[in-house]
């Protein structure tokens, strides 16, 4: 049995070295020099809050869910404005509303090119 745990604790090592490497290589990509938006986009339980709970670790500061779940009226109502100002209060946003129907249309728009990145 102990034969069999160096090997484990080697791969978990080297893949955890991977994991760090990668995910530096991907920061880097994503700040560059502007800081873009992230919108983290996804159905349920696909891992979005996964996700975003890893940036924000990694020192990105991520939007608050719930003053974003209160935007359900305006949402609805297509009332964009108010949903456009809270993507100031933050870098990465996640979940509801952004993961709607039409929104990304909305986040193209008020967002030059190459200053948001939807994962």
């Amino acid at each position: 049995m102990s034969g069999l745990l160096l090997p484990l604790k080697r791969f978990a090592r080297q893949q955890l070295d991977t994991s760090r490497r990668a995910l530096s290589a991907v920061r880097f990509a994503l700040l560059g020099r502007n800081r873009p938006k992230i919108f983290v986009i996804g159905l349920n339980k696909t891992g979005t809050t996964t996700l975003a709970h890893t940036l924000q670790a990694h020192g990105f500061r991520v939007g608050d869910q719930s003053t974003a779940e209160r935007l359900a009226p305006e949402y609805i109502s297509g009332q964009w404005e108010p949903i456009l100002a809270y993507c100031n209060t933050a870098q990465v946003f996640q979940d509801f509303p952004f993961s709607f129907p039409e929104t990304y249309r909305h986040l193209d728009k008020a967002f030059p090119s190459g200053m948001a990145r939807a994962i």
